[in-house]
């Protein structure tokens, strides 16, 4: 977890200890993202910096000042080779991180880039912005491929499904919204969470990505069916604005972070 107190933490999903605290950003840490192994993470922070970190070692292996405004969001790369980033700058930059140089620019947004997300092959990015649009970018030449910006509240995440077939995004109208890439449109919308004055609140796939889980500013996280839309469940998780939901398949566990400073963790009861 990544915090305004500028150090990041590595938590034990076991025993709730923390196992590591990385320190060494000088500004709020705003995003974080980890390759498929779990050994390398990347920061992005509030004065433009990423940091590269070693799990292992919990110390960081490089120190990147490509962007000069706030980094609000990283994505990794799935061989953990590159990350992009973007923020308040309005351009996403792709780094070769062992070479510690931008490898591709995307600029087009006219808004702060609150959210990105690579396809499993690393050839396709999608981003998400305060101009209420997404974009999905060929990472190589840096051109926009698509754009999707219909009657959209200003987008405060986007994430890919495993298939590459979807993205779902939220915005801040307090609508999640699932969207059909190929035919460019909204098939399913997720009403119930509270999404409209902080911009970085977020949405995720849950198990076998038949379910989506929500943050929300009024301190709950929301799960729906994904297929019919039809609210699930409405978890009273923490006493503050819940910004991220992430789910773990393997572990089959939820990880919940909010701005009361908690951290949770929730496994998937079988039995409904």
């Amino acid at each position: 977890s990544g915090s305004s107190d500028k150090s990041i933490r590595i938590w034990s999903t076991d025993t709730g200890a923390c196992n590591a605290e990385l320190r060494g950003h000088i500004g709020k840490i705003w995003s974080l993202a980890a390759d498929a192994a779990g050994q390398i993470l990347v920061s992005g922070a509030a004065n433009g910096c990423v940091k590269v970190w070693s799990v292992d070692s919990a110390k960081a292996m490089r120190t990147h000042h490509f962007h000069s405004r706030a980094v609000y969001s990283v994505a990794m790369k799935r061989g953990g080779t590159h990350y992009v980033s973007g923020g308040l700058g309005m351009r996403l930059l792709l780094a070769d991180i062992e070479a510690s140089k931008v490898t591709s620019q995307m600029s087009g947004h006219s808004g702060l880039i609150s959210s990105t997300s690579f396809n499993q092959s690393g050839n396709l990015i999608v981003s998400g912005s305060r101009d209420c649009t997404i974009r999905f970018w060929d990472s190589i030449s840096g051109t926009c491929i698509r754009r999707i910006g219909h009657n959209l509240g200003e987008v405060s995440s986007v994430i890919l499904s495993e298939n590459e077939l979807y993205v779902l995004s939220s915005s801040k109208d307090n609508t999640v919204r699932l969207w059909d890439i190929r035919m460019g449109k909204c098939v399913q919308k997720y009403k119930g969470s509270q999404n409209l004055h902080k911009s970085f609140v977020k949405s995720t796939f849950g198990p076998n990505e038949d379910i989506i889980v929500s943050g929300s500013e009024d301190g709950f996280v929301y799960m729906w069916n994904r297929h019919s839309g039809k609210l699930m469940e409405r978890v009273n998780a923490h006493t503050d604005i819940v910004y991220t939901a992430e789910w773990n398949e393997s572990s089959e566990l939820l990880a919940t972070a909010s701005h009361d400073g908690i951290v949770k963790t929730w496994m998937n009861d079988q039995r409904g």
